[in-house]
């Protein structure tokens, strides 16, 4: 796995953590992580400004509560895809999945500033929903699908620095595939 850095709030407009917060070191966000008491997120910071500020592709944030939401970034640092995990009995399931357009990809956008919207609804008996808007269109696409083979979705509680199998974007993508709509 590459370099990453440890933080509890970061800007990504900024790539610095918030006023108030640092960078935590290794051992202190295994601590954070293995007890599970507070927020803690991990980016990717295999690129970086001379000044040391990350250009990360993606970052995950784990929550005291078990849930997991894995952000990937495009080179401008937008957000183009999210991943929301929740755990049941110990592992966890890519619940759902956020992709947003922008107008190009050289120039920072927020969320919000997306031209298109599609998400992604998965439960773990293989129902769901997607949903698609697109801002210059009236209204929005909903199909909703059943018997998926949502096998793919369900990933281990990574151990502390073993990262890849919530880093890879499209862990699980086929699933909506193979469902009835």
């Amino acid at each position: 796995m590459n370099r990453v850095l440890y933080v509890q709030r970061w800007s990504r407009q900024t790539r610095r953590p918030f006023p108030g917060h640092t960078w935590i070191d290794p051992s202190r966000a295994r601590q954070i992580y293995e007890c599970g008491g507070d927020f803690i997120e991990v980016l990717d910071a295999a690129e970086t400004d001379p000044d040391g500020r990350p250009h990360p592709r993606w970052s995950i944030g784990f929550a005291s509560n078990g849930f997991v939401r894995t952000t990937f970034y495009n080179p401008a640092g937008s957000t183009w895809r999210s991943s929301d995990y929740e755990p049941h009995d110990g592992r966890l399931f890519r619940a759902h999945v956020y992709d947003y357009t922008y107008p190009d990809g050289e120039v920072f956008y927020l969320e919000n500033q997306c031209t298109r919207l599609t998400r992604f609804f998965f439960r773990p008996d293989g129902t769901g929903a997607v949903e698609t808007r697109d801002k210059g269109a009236s209204g929005t696409d909903l199909g909703q699908f059943t018997d998926a083979n949502v096998s793919g979705l369900w990933v281990d509680r990574p151990e502390f620095g073993q990262w890849s199998s919530l880093a890879d974007a499209e862990h699980g993508k086929a699933a909506p595939a193979d469902a009835q709509r």
